[in-house]
């Protein structure tokens, strides 16, 4: 699969509950000062709806030489209740919430390892964040394999390292 460019015109719009204050809020206090303004290439795993990645392109890739890549396999949700509709009505939302970036801001459909198949340049990230799946086991395995795709002096953070609903007795601390 490869990158897409977004092309539709709409407005942002969301249908899934906000999930992402938090994390919006410690985007804008500790990795945009840690970019100021220079350009930033930034990977986010885990898309959804892109509601962090508008945050990211309004506040960390403020540089016009910045750009964004979201990775999202957009299937296989932990949440039991989500359907293959809700899964490809979240995808469209975020091709339509990033219309305004144009070639700046891209969606690749498939997760961190089938991108790497294609394209695994050494240092082509400044900034990554990782919010797929939230399992301890896969937030390490997307930990290891964006770990050479980081920029000397970039930033790697994750939101909801293994969540504890996803946890086994044994990892939740005490």
């Amino acid at each position: 699969m490869t990158t897409e460019p977004i092309s539709d015109t709409s407005q942002p719009t969301f249908e899934m509950p906000d999930y992402a204050a938090r994390t919006l809020q410690n985007m804008t206090q500790y990795i945009v000062p840690h970019f100021d303004a220079r350009r930033v290439r930034f990977l986010e795993i885990g898309v959804q709806e892109e509601r962090s990645a508008i945050h990211a392109m309004e506040t960390v890739c403020r540089n016009p030489d910045s750009t964004y890549l979201g990775l999202d396999k957009w299937e296989l949700w932990a949440d039991p209740l989500a359907t293959s509709a809700a899964q490809v009505r979240c995808r469209e939302t975020a091709h339509r919430n990033l219309v305004k970036y144009g070639d700046k801001a891209r969606l690749y459909q498939g997760g961190l390892f089938d991108y790497l198949q294609q394209d695994s340049d050494p240092g082509s990230f400044d900034c990554v964040y990782i919010d797929g799946d939230h399992t301890f086991e896969a937030c390490l395995a997307d930990s290891l394999g964006c770990w050479p795709l980081l920029a000397t002096g970039g930033v790697l953070f994750w939101d909801d390292v293994g969540v504890i609903q996803h946890r086994q007795k044994w990892q939740k601390p005490q």
